[in-house]
């Protein structure tokens, strides 16, 4: 399944996507082939995304954000920065698993709500 098969309420514009991946990864200092590494990805394929040839499927897109300790929300597009937060004092590997928490929560209090009513 794409992305734009799941939208958000805004929609998904590829050209955002594109943009944000692009900016995250060089802020990290990694090559497309680094990139594409750590997401388990082709550099082909990471490539095509940044270049708006290609979208993510919902897997990829959660293996890039991972990979990049980055929000979903933060590559769609949904929210204007990586993070409201400010990490002085953390690590990258701290801030990584600060975000894959948070992530973990919002989908557990949707789950909850969902079942709750």
């Amino acid at each position: 399944m794409s992305v734009s098969t799941a939208r958000n309420q805004k929609g998904f514009s590829r050209e955002v996507f594109a943009r944000r991946l692009k900016i995250a990864r060089l802020a990290r200092n990694l090559t497309q082939e680094q990139l594409g590494r750590k997401a388990g990805l082709q550099a082909s394929s990471v490539c095509k995304f940044e270049s708006a040839d290609r979208e993510p499927t919902v897997v990829n897109l959660y293996a890039l954000a991972i990979a990049l300790c980055v929000t979903v929300d933060y590559l769609v597009g949904n929210v204007p920065n990586e993070s409201n937060m400010t990490f002085k004092d953390l690590t990258d590997k701290d801030i990584c698993i600060i975000e894959r928490m948070r992530e973990f929560m919002l989908e557990y209090n949707k789950e909850e709500k969902e079942e709750n009513g």
